[in-house]
């Protein structure tokens, strides 16, 4: 029970400030949409090391089931991939992918970095 009251002692230290992490909760990410499905929408492909891509984890070969508010049920284009970057720079962004059959999620923060692009990587379509 001690270590227990130990590890939240600990949480409540990070989340309060005087500690160094922050804890990601769902009002720090976009979450705005809610896929239905695990339906691929796109493919990550060339994650360049060191870019908002990689930091967030994403990696070669990703399967993109759900992008902010997008996913398969209202998905038309790349293009709304796009324009959810360029209105997020420096903002999180809730993207899900399936990676050797599990579902991972993980906050993506476009933004100016050494390399071009706010993401360092590129996004093509599913057929790809």
């Amino acid at each position: 029970m001690d270590r227990i009251a130990e590890g939240l002692y600990k949480v409540h230290e990070a989340a309060s400030g005087s500690g160094e992490q922050k804890m990601e909760t769902d009002d720090d990410v976009d979450v705005t949409g809610h896929r239905t499905s695990n339906d691929p929408i796109a493919n990550v492909r060339s994650v360049v090391a060191g870019s908002p891509s990689a930091d967030a984890g994403l990696k070669n070969d990703d399967v993109i089931i759900q992008f902010g508010s997008l996913h398969a049920g209202n998905f038309k284009k790349l293009d709304q991939i796009g324009e959810i970057v360029r209105n997020s720079v420096e903002k999180r962004v809730r993207v899900t992918v399936l990676r050797d059959g599990h579902v991972i999620r993980m906050a993506l923060s476009p933004r100016q970095w050494t390399g071009q692009g706010l993401l360092g990587c590129t996004i093509v379509p599913v057929n790809s």
